[in-house]
């Protein structure tokens, strides 16, 4: 009788519940709809400009739900049983949260009325207020300067339900030091840092996390929370530029072989020091040396003069250059190669996303010339010659590009490597410095390189557009040249693939495809001696890294005017791109490997946000300005021809020095009694060999 009780009673129990009958399976699945209507949280701001840092966070607080929003640079509970939210009494606590997270002020979940965690319901979430850098020196928290509430927002969330939010907005305007020296509560810093020799990227992952009360009257009941969590980049893409090496004796030539900017990291494994560059310079000097003459380098002698004062050789840290003489390569001829490594302090000067900062200086690098007995291989019975110290110059421009990204939004950039003339030398507007024009028809290289580096085994690029314009400003217009007037441009190159759109101040899209050019004067299949074109297109032939694209410059007035290049690209992935060089001194090539792009349209948070990844379809445009010189002195612009012609007789424009040259007709200058008949297939003769060494002599100084 007493089993068949409590079967009796067990089935009782299991009708009540289910309708099932005894020993039918129960399911242990529970359905967890606590955070069903959670709201979102996210970055809406992250740039730096001019060392100035603005951050800005939003977290949606869903009306009539207990809730409280923490937003920390490190994971919720990276010290067990210490959380922010104690779990077995509800309350908040701040020094159990990182220096830099949101959670200024603590406080009881139990009040005196038994009444809801004060801190957890929709008035008493966050307090208003604003405060100041110096006043965070004295509060327990250090990054969040301000904290606003927003409106009443009824939307649709993802199950079609009917729910009403209020943003709550957390930020930092300050000082990118002061961000940049948060730590958790480890004590460890909140950047993590990866580097290479041309891209320096410090990564920080924000962490926002919703805590609720399993009963929202009592704190003692346990606390349930959800995370989710963003990365903010800081790359910093160090690139050098030569613009010219020489020497102060005529005898000895320099060779430049490389320079490399990259951080400077005392300790192997540790984080760089912020505000220094590790520079590694290598060059080669050739000397004749018929009797074992070769050159040693005077030890301490390294010279540094920067255009910014700021900017010092540090001498502090460890410099590495070669001790002793060099050997010889060559019998005869000494050539020898030359390695130094120096440290420079580097202005501390964040510019606008993209936008190179110059530290462009001369290093000089002084030398005596010594004859050895055996100047190969390990110089032996080396005497100094007593001559003048021989002194090695040159000009390095350092660019620190800054990229400052949360990784939602990430997309790929391109940098700016070298925009360098016939003389290899530097043309591209900068802040500071004279840079000298391009002349009619010289012939310009330009040269660029991308971040992120991750991206470069999966995808290659595609040149869909390049072109030049006349007027500075077009550089800040969001389609660079594509918004000048036809007659105030001119196409280099352009694909059938072209598109390229963004999205503008009105919030309207502004497209542009090959229709939108068929007003320019330019065919895909003419070639230099009816248009524009680039000379050449695809991988640098000495650094794949590198894309490059010559072109000759043309002119667009007979006046000095500001010119803008344009360049919009594709990327495409790698496994479908065909590769196919262009010829330095012929056609140009198409469809190339390597290099990615910048400038993306600006993506509004509240809508979507998109991985790196979700970006590659988009195509992104550069633009870079330079100066034209204008036609020389002597000549007059043939609009129709966008040519620099000569007015006087007998001088023709000359691209290789630029300027009118004198030219003579054969008759002028053949013997009256030869026969003219078998010159009169010329029809001119350039008389250059006096002449031409005093242009270049001139353009030289210049």
């Amino acid at each position: 009788m007493g089993l068949l009780l409590v079967l009796l009673i067990a089935v009782s129990m299991c009708t009540q519940e289910a309708e099932c009958a005894f020993g039918d399976p129960i399911d242990d699945k529970v359905e967890d709809v606590r955070f069903r209507k959670v709201g979102r949280a996210y970055v809406d701001t992250f740039n730096i400009e001019d060392n100035t840092v603005d951050l800005s966070i939003v977290t949606e607080d869903t009306i009539g739900v207990d809730e409280i929003w923490v937003v920390d640079f490190e994971p919720y509970d990276i010290i067990p049983n210490s959380n922010v939210i104690d779990s077995n009494t509800g309350d908040v606590i701040p020094e159990n949260s990182g220096e830099c997270s949101n959670i200024l002020n603590g406080g009881t979940f139990i009040q005196d009325t038994f009444s809801n965690g004060i801190l957890f319901n929709d008035d008493n979430n966050i307090t208003p207020i604003q405060y100041t850098e110096a006043d965070l020196k004295t509060l327990p928290k250090k990054l969040f300067m301000s904290y606003s509430r927003g409106g009443f927002v009824d939307v649709v969330d993802v199950y079609n339900e009917n729910v009403t939010r209020r943003e709550y907005q957390f930020g930092f305007s300050g000082d990118f030091e002061f961000f940049f020296n948060c730590t958790n509560r480890l004590g460890n810093s909140i950047w993590s840092y990866d580097g290479s020799q041309r891209l320096i990227e410090f990564k920080a992952t924000v962490y926002f996390t919703n805590v609720r009360p399993v009963v929202n009257t009592d704190g003692t009941k346990g606390m349930s929370y959800v995370s989710s969590s963003a990365n903010l980049y800081y790359r910093i893409y160090r690139i050098a530029m030569v613009n010219f090496i020489l020497s102060s004796q005529p005898l000895v030539k320099p060779s430049i072989d490389f320079v490399i900017i990259s951080p400077y990291v005392p300790v192997e494994g540790q984080m760089p020091v912020a505000n220094a560059a590790k520079l590694e310079i290598r060059f080669r000097t050739t000397i004749e040396s018929p009797t074992g003459e070769l050159l040693i380098f005077e030890a301490d002698s390294i010279e540094y003069e920067p255009e910014d004062n700021n900017n010092t050789l540090n001498e502090d840290f460890e410099i590495a250059y070669p001790s002793g003489p060099q050997p010889c390569d060559n019998v005869g001829t000494c050539e020898q190669l030359w390695n130094f490594e120096l440290v420079l302090d580097v202005k501390e000067k964040v510019v606008e996303n993209n936008e190179p900062i110059d530290a462009t200086g001369i290093f000089r690098f002084k030398f005596k010339k010594h004859q050895c007995s055996d100047a190969t291989t390990s110089p032996t019975g080396c005497v100094d010659l007593n001559e003048p110290v021989l002194t090695i110059s040159m000009e390095v421009t350092i660019q620190t590009v800054v990229t400052v990204v949360d990784s939602e939004t990430d997309k790929p950039r391109l940098v700016i490597v070298s925009l360098t003339g016939f003389q290899n030398d530097n043309l591209r507007l900068t802040n500071g410095g004279d840079v000298r024009g391009v002349n009619h028809r010289e012939r310009v290289k330009y040269k660029i390189s991308y971040t992120p580096e991750f991206l470069y085994s999966k995808y290659g690029l595609r040149l869909t557009l390049f072109m030049v314009c006349k007027g500075v400003s077009f550089a800040d217009e969001p389609e660079g040249c594509l918004a000048a007037n036809v007659e105030d441009r001119y196409i280099a190159y352009y694909h059938d693939d072209f598109e390229f759109s963004y999205l503008s101040n009105v919030s309207t899209t502004v497209s542009y495809n090959t229709n939108s050019l068929s007003d320019d004067p330019w065919s895909p299949y003419g070639d230099n001696s009816t248009q524009q074109e680039l000379r050449f297109n695809g991988p640098d032939p000495t650094n794949e890294d590198i894309y490059r694209m010559d072109f000759i410059n043309t002119a667009l007035s007979m006046e000095r005017e500001y010119y803008v290049i344009t360049t919009v690209f594709k990327l495409v992935p790698k496994e479908n791109t065909r590769r196919r060089r262009g010829l330095l001194d012929g056609e140009f090539g198409g469809e190339t490997t390597l290099i990615l792009n910048a400038v993306p349209a600006k993506l509004d948070h509240h809508i979507k946000t998109r991985s790196i990844e979700d970006s590659i379809d988009d195509p992104a445009d550069m633009n870079v300005p330079f100066e034209f010189t204008g036609c020389p002195a002597n000549t007059h612009f043939i609009l129709d021809e966008l040519e620099c012609e000569c007015t006087e007789q007998h001088q023709q424009y000359s691209d290789s020095t630029f300027q009118c040259e004198n030219t003579y007709w054969v008759d002028d200058i053949l013997d009256e009694t030869e026969d003219t008949t078998a010159a009169a297939s010329c029809t001119f003769v350039q008389i250059l060999s006096l002449i031409l060494p005093y242009v270049l002599s001139v353009i030289i100084i210049v």
